[in-house]
């Protein structure tokens, strides 16, 4: 063998890991943990395996009642039936396992809904002090069970990406409590943008009139200065809070 071969060899097998030197996966979780559909909608779920720098980060997705929520290879969740489903996300490296509740519910009807806050409010979006959004709206209802849903369909401008407009669908039910004269809600989920789904947090709180002050911690978008966005929206509404309203 000439040594131009060997040199071409050695450089082959350097390039090659062994199992022994392989970043194995440890486990992994899904994001949201409890989900609420209407029959007819999808949302995405995000599994983030661990260590970040595992050598494979591939999952399968498996849905406990295939009848009520299916779910495909890329974590979106379609509710099909009045039910509850179980969707399990498990690492191919490892078998590791998380999983996420889903209960999907008929179509709404608005007589079930009590009009604890405004359908809509409308205003503006902050990030650092700087307008991003203009008249942005922000959907929440109430669903009698001391959660609020909230819905964003709205695009705003990355300062750090030239002020191009970035488009973010958001839905999140979240867990209601008294705050003085007002409510406030906190909730977990995803949000989709750039065809892609991050981790969100949302905190809100409602004056007890007509507005809102809601901030948005979306985090691990892989571009410089919005790995950690935070995106403020303060928002007035059309209608005031039902006096009726009381939290179980």
């Amino acid at each position: 063998m000439t040594a131009a071969v060997l040199i071409a060899a050695a450089g082959i097998f350097a390039g090659c890991k062994k199992d022994d030197d392989k970043v194995k996966a440890t486990g992994v979780t899904v994001c949201p943990t409890d989900i609420m559909l209407e029959i007819g909608k999808t949302v995405p779920l995000l599994a983030t395996v661990m260590p970040s720098n595992a050598d494979n980060h591939s999952v399968k997705w498996t849905s406990t009642n295939v009848d009520v929520a299916t779910v495909n290879a890329d974590g979106v969740v379609t509710a099909l039936d009045i039910g509850e489903a179980t969707i399990t996300c498990t690492t191919n490296d490892g078998g590791f396992t998380d999983k996420s509740i889903v209960i999907v519910n008929a179509l709404r009807n608005d007589n079930d809904y009590a009009t604890l806050v405004p359908g809509f409010y409308f205003g503006n979006m902050m990030m650092d002090g700087e307008t991003v959004g203009e008249n942005n709206r922000i959907t929440v209802r109430y669903n009698s069970k001391n959660k609020a849903e909230f819905s964003i369909n709205e695009s705003f401008k990355v300062p750090e990406m030239g002020n191009i407009e970035v488009p973010m669908n958001v839905y999140c039910i979240a867990d209601m409590t008294k705050d003085g004269t007002g409510y406030k809600a906190e909730g977990k989920t995803t949000a989709s943008m750039m065809g892609m789904s991050f981790p969100v947090d949302i905190e809100a709180i409602f004056d007890g009139v007509y507005k809102v002050d809601m901030t948005i911690y979306v985090s691990g978008i892989p571009m410089p200065g919005m790995d950690n966005l935070v995106i403020s929206f303060i928002g007035t509404g059309i209608t005031e809070i039902d006096p009726c309203f009381q939290l179980d």
